[in-house]
């Protein structure tokens, strides 16, 4: 029994779970602070600003019919604390209306962030979205959290259409300066959409 706590532990503290960050990624404020997220609505354009990421860098030129994408973000780029964005997965209910869902004004984003993880859901289109916070959910604990967030790196989604747009990684305030909106990016080897 005591084999299997101590294997437990050192599991849950290897993945994170347990408050375990690196020197120099701790948060200044505490791990177990759940009442602490920020929430923004802000427009498309400023996303690069709003999460310190360029989403065409890493989606490349589209298929043609518009394929939806999903990626995991190199660790440089995502870098997301799993417990913040275990937080942040469970907010969504914030934007809900009436009827419980979440509507995304074309060309708008909504952004919930907590520790160092940010999650953030765009129409860069000028077409309304509406989404369920359970879609969300879904999306970001079965997609995201089981292929990216677990190992550290963020994650991003763009469905069939291009219509929505969802990512998840390090607020800007967790980047480090140089890794900040207008510093030099290594390529990834797929050039920008709107570079085309």
């Amino acid at each position: 029994m005591r084999l299997s706590n101590l294997f437990t532990h050192s599991l849950l503290a290897a993945l994170g779970l347990c408050g375990v960050v690196p020197r120099e990624a701790a948060p200044p404020w505490p791990l177990n602070d759940e009442g602490g997220y920020t929430v923004e609505d802000f427009p498309f354009l400023d996303i690069v600003d709003k999460t310190a990421l360029d989403p065409y860098m890493f989606l490349g030129k589209p298929d043609f019919g518009f394929p939806g994408v999903f990626r995991c973000l190199p660790f440089e780029e995502g870098d997301a604390d799993p417990v913040g964005c275990s937080f942040v997965i469970t907010k969504w209910e914030v934007w809900g209306d009436g009827d419980g869902n979440i509507v995304i004004k074309g060309g708008q984003c909504k952004a919930i962030s907590l520790r160092c993880c940010q999650a953030t859901v765009c129409a860069p289109k000028k077409i309304d979205v509406v989404v369920t916070p359970k879609e969300l959910a879904d999306l970001m604990w079965f997609k995201f959290s089981d292929k990216c967030i677990i190992q550290y790196t963020g994650a991003i989604y763009m469905d069939d259409g291009w219509d929505y747009l969802v990512m998840m990684g390090r607020p800007p305030r967790c980047q480090p300066k140089s890794y900040r909106p207008g510093a030099q990016r290594r390529s990834l080897g797929n050039e920008s959409f709107w570079d085309q």
